[in-house]
């Protein structure tokens, strides 16, 4: 995000008639010298996004395959959550955590984690 840019550090505008593309570092930013912004319009997103949440494979053997062996039914399966997001949104998710206090504001939380696995079903 432009949040920590030196960019937007060493761009911001400081006094009036400077001409930048970054809006004014509120005083208690500079006074402090935290670096953060007060939200602002210049950040706004769009936010929309499309993501492949789940997707699992299964495949069952057939039952010519299992029938000398004490199983009823053998099932392999492979998984995936989180797989894939599509968006032109710049932070780290797009869909942003936030707050009830502060709704629509990325507060750069981590995104969300992506997960891979397989396993087998048997029964006898």
């Amino acid at each position: 995000t432009h949040r920590q840019s030196p960019e937007y550090i060493l761009q911001g505008w400081k006094y009036p008639g400077e001409i930048t593309t970054w809006y004014a570092l509120d005083t208690k930013s500079r006074k402090t010298n935290n670096q953060s912004m007060a939200l602002n319009s210049q950040f706004l997103e769009n936010g929309t996004f499309l993501r492949l949440q789940s997707l699992r494979f299964t495949y069952t053997l057939e039952k010519k395959w299992i029938k000398k062996t004490p199983f009823s039914n053998i099932q392999a399966y492979l998984y995936g959550n989180n797989l894939m997001t599509w968006t032109n949104y710049t932070g780290f998710d797009p869909e942003i955590g936030g707050s009830v206090l502060a709704p629509g504001k990325d507060s750069s939380i981590y995104p969300h984690n992506r997960e891979l696995g397989c396993g087998i079903n048997v029964n006898f």
